[in-house]
């Protein structure tokens, strides 16, 4: 596991990985800002606030987006993984504010918000964890 864990991570941080990775997670946050700002949106789910769910996947996946695409230096180090998750946190609550907006007929909630944090420390704590295996 740990020469896997090694191989992949220094696999992230290549030039190639970077230019990849930046134009995905663009593509995400405006998808994830599309579902979560359309009009009156619904998706019909039979467990009970399994939206709850649906935040903590869709921002922890940014996170782990935002940390991986390198944006503030090599995908594990500290300074890249502390402002990835400030500024996937940023955006998760710009998100969540703007959903206030009564045009857009949609929820601003704190548990929301809740989600879209725990999820993004979810994230973060994976990238650690992984950054370790790696020994980074």
């Amino acid at each position: 596991m740990t020469s896997f864990a090694t191989r992949a991570a220094s696999s992230l941080d290549s030039p190639r990985a970077k230019r990849m990775l930046r134009p995905l997670l663009g593509g995400y946050a405006l998808l994830v800002a599309v579902v979560t700002l359309w009009p009156a949106l619904k998706v019909p789910i039979p467990v009970h606030r399994s939206d709850l769910i649906a935040h903590m996947t869709s921002f922890g996946l940014l996170g782990l987006l935002t940390t991986a695409a390198g944006l503030f230096g090599p995908a594990f180090s500290r300074r890249n993984m502390l402002l990835s998750g400030l500024i996937a946190g940023v955006f998760a609550a710009g998100d969540e504010a703007l959903q206030a907006i009564p045009l857009l007929n949609r929820t601003c909630a704190w548990d929301d918000m809740a989600a879209n944090v725990m999820g993004i420390l979810a994230a973060m704590l994976v990238m650690g964890w992984w950054g370790r295996m790696a020994g980074r």
